[in-house]
């Protein structure tokens, strides 16, 4: 008699209604639960890997043209300036009428030339058009990586099409301000006759 009721407790412990065992269902559901909550944090680590990437990735982009665009903007307004001075001196040359007159006609036709040159120089690499882009791809960098920031903060319910697309938009950035400077030098090329692969 006492072996038929320990054997129906166990039957009723590890059985339930359907005949099924309760105790490897129990288990199996554990598992699972493990499984899944492992799977979560290696998404969210991954999430994170590849959020700081475009974070680094983004501010090395912000400060490589932001250089670019200072220099840029020094270089447009330094040969403006020398431009100026040239033509200033030119006209204060030929204004004097400086004994003898033969010198100085020919200084001035000197320097009237290197004005030429700088001016020449001026159009062709368009420093002042490519400084309002490198400031324009700086604006739109920034922009991208306050949105990284955001994510930052948000990372639980960050997906891998938010972090995957900033990083299209970077190279859509990246694209539009080479095509840019590209057409910037093939239109000055053809102004001057010749091309240039820079």
């Amino acid at each position: 008699m006492a072996s038929s009721v320990s054997s129906d407790s166990e039957i009723e412990e590890n059985s339930s209604g359907d005949g099924k065992p309760k105790r490897k269902e129990t288990t199996t559901n554990k598992v699972i639960e493990e499984t899944k909550s492992n799977v979560s944090a290696m998404t969210i680590e991954e999430f994170k890997s590849k959020l700081t990437y475009v974070q680094t990735v983004i501010a090395t982009g912000i400060s490589r043209f932001e250089k670019k665009r200072k220099r840029n903007h020094k270089f447009g307004i330094g040969i403006k300036l020398l431009a100026l001075a040239l033509s200033a001196i030119v006209t204060v040359i030929l204004g004097l009428n400086l004994e003898p007159l033969v010198l100085s006609n020919r200084v001035a036709l000197v320097i009237s030339a290197l004005t030429g040159v700088v001016s020449g120089i001026s159009t062709f690499f368009d420093f002042n058009k490519l400084s309002l882009k490198y400031k324009d791809t700086v604006d739109k960098l920034e922009i991208l990586k306050v949105r990284a920031d955001y994510l930052e903060l948000s990372l639980s319910n960050t997906s891998a099409e938010s972090v995957n697309g900033l990083m299209d938009e970077y190279f859509v950035i990246l694209d539009e301000t080479y095509a840019y400077f590209q057409s910037v030098r093939l239109d000055d090329g053809k102004q001057s006759g010749t091309t240039t692969d820079d």
